[in-house]
C-alpha cells in the first residue's frame, strides 16, 4: 500500500509535470499558438485563457472513479465561486476507461499527458482517444485482486498443501 508521504509526492510530481506539458498540449488541442496557465497558490488550481474562454484546471495523480468523482465536486465548487464563466477540466496522467466512464456521467472535461482528451463546451469538441499510456508502472499490481495477482492467488487457494516453487507459479500466472 502507497504511504500518504509517497502519495503526496506522487501528486507534486504530477502536477510539476502538468505545469510544464499542458500549455503545449492544450495549444495543440485547441488549434492557438500560445496557452499560459496561471497557478494560484492557495488552492493549487489553475486558471487558463486560451481560444477565447477561461478554463478551470484541476490536476490529479490518478484517473480511478473516485478520483474523478472527486475533482468533478471540486471543480464545481470552485467554479461556483470564481464569479465569471468557465470551463472545468480535469487533467490526468493517463485516462483509465473507467475514469472516462465516471468524467463522461459528471459531464466532465478532462485532458490526459499522454494526448488524449474529451473536452466539450459551447460548440467546441474535442475528442482524441487512443494515445497510449506514457506514464505506466511496471511492477508488482497494486491490488492483490488485480488480474494477475488473482491468478496466483487462486492457485494458491485451490492447492494449499502444495510446496510452491516462484517458477511453478510463473507458468501458471
Amino acid at each position: 500500500m502507497i504511504s500518504q508521504y509517497a502519495a503526496f509526492m506522487q501528486g507534486r510530481e504530477v502536477e510539476r509535470e502538468a505545469r510544464e506539458r499542458l500549455p503545449a498540449l492544450l495549444a495543440s488541442l485547441l488549434g492557438v499558438d500560445d496557452v499560459s496557465i496561471e497557478v494560484e497558490t492557495s488552492n493549487r488550481d489553475g486558471v487558463v485563457e486560451a481560444a477565447g474562454r477561461v478554463w478551470m484546471i484541476e490536476v490529479k495523480s490518478s484517473s480511478g472513479p473516485g478520483s474523478v468523482v472527486g475533482a468533478a465536486d471540486q471543480l464545481e465548487h470552485f467554479a461556483a465561486h470564481v464569479g465569471r464563466d468557465v470551463v472545468p477540466v480535469l487533467v490526468v496522467p493517463y485516462m483509465s476507461s473507467a475514469g472516462a466512464r465516471t468524467a463522461a456521467e459528471r459531464g466532465l472535461n478532462w485532458v490526459d499527458l499522454s494526448g488524449n482528451a474529451l473536452i466539450r463546451d459551447g460548440e467546441l469538441f474535442v475528442h482524441v482517444q487512443g494515445r497510449p499510456n506514457q506514464y505506466s508502472q511496471r511492477g508488482r499490481p497494486a491490488s492483490a485482486f488485480a488480474p494477475k495477482s488473482s491468478r496466483i492467488a487462486r492457485t494458491l487457494l485451490l492447492d494449499p498443501w502444495r510446496w510452491w516453487r516462484q517458477t511453478d507459479l510463473a507458468e501458471i500466472g
